[in-house]
């Protein structure tokens, strides 16, 4: 079943992605694979509002990705500019659910509704760790979650 989709106006950031002829599947629409490359893209654009500065690399505690749902609305095509829409939905201990919707950058059409479930680890001991506080309270003062 097909979820309701979001009002744009709830979503503080944006991700633009032009598609590429290498994004086609062999039906000339962007392959499924791709939805998510681009969401992950726009997770870069969101984790850089919530903790600006930081860089992978360098941080005790990384997200990585647990889970990923996505429910297709219509097929992207080239050639397409697409907004991918990102928000924090629900915020747990060590774990975090953004929501990004994929729409048509000029029309507006929706063409996905993904859902990613972040989990933290802890660069040392390879395990699930809190969210460090100040992540918490940046995603709380983006997305009031």
């Amino acid at each position: 079943m097909a979820r309701e989709l979001p009002n744009p106006e709830h979503f503080k950031v944006e991700t633009t992605v032009e598609v590429r002829w290498s994004d086609l599947d062999a039906l000339r629409h962007v392959n499924n694979a791709r939805y998510l490359t681009f969401c992950e893209m726009a997770n870069f654009s969101w984790f850089a509002k919530v903790a600006p500065g930081q860089e992978l690399h360098e941080v005790p505690a990384y997200p990585v990705l647990a889970r990923a749902e996505c429910d297709f609305v219509a097929s992207i095509l080239y050639p397409s500019t697409i907004q991918v829409l990102t928000r924090a939905v629900r915020v747990g201990s060590s774990s975090l659910c953004l929501e990004h919707f994929l729409r048509d950058a000029e029309s507006g059409k929706a063409h996905a509704l993904v859902h990613l479930t972040l989990v933290f680890i802890d660069r040392e001991t390879h395990r699930a760790t809190p969210i460090p506080e100040e992540i918490r309270r940046a995603i709380e003062a983006l997305d009031g979650v």
